[in-house]
């Protein structure tokens, strides 16, 4: 058994096990931007938009919107030069669009992060069951 549990590589491994499944971090995120409007501290994104007339025309494209939030969401550019950079030590959500310093500068970087409740579904779910996959493959270990 301890040849077994010798062969598991937590270190090498984890870092993996993120890469492979950045896309889920990447749909967490935007469903905490475009759904719930917040950002990574679990706020509402603020400032709101300076425009009423863009407010407007933005609550007719996401009808999760009230005049009081902001999803930074029109074009989707932002959304889709969102990655995620991953080490051996953590990961981290960055954005490559040509707006991303602008809109960090007025909305801050922490809407790239994770919510508390984002990281949890994430380590809870996708993370462990692949996680739990490799020690099985590897040391033949079983989980109940």
């Amino acid at each position: 058994m301890y040849e077994s549990v010798k062969r598991i590589d937590l270190r090498n491994q984890v870092p993996v096990i993120i890469e492979n499944t950045k896309d889920t971090i990447l749909l967490l995120n935007a469903s905490q931007l475009y759904q719930l409007n917040v950002s990574g501290t679990g706020e509402l994104i603020k400032p709101r938009y300076s425009s009423t007339e863009y407010e407007k025309l933005k609550m007719k494209m996401n009808f999760n919107l009230t005049a009081d939030r902001v999803d930074l969401y029109y074009t989707g550019d932002f959304y889709r030069s969102r990655d995620v950079e991953v080490t051996k030590k953590e990961f981290y959500i960055y954005a490559s669009d040509s707006k991303t310093y602008d809109i960090l500068e007025k909305y801050g970087d922490e809407i790239l992060d994770l919510t508390e409740a984002s990281e949890e579904e994430y380590a809870n779910g996708l993370f462990l069951e692949n996680l739990k996959l490799y020690i099985e493959t590897v040391s033949l270990l079983r989980f109940k």
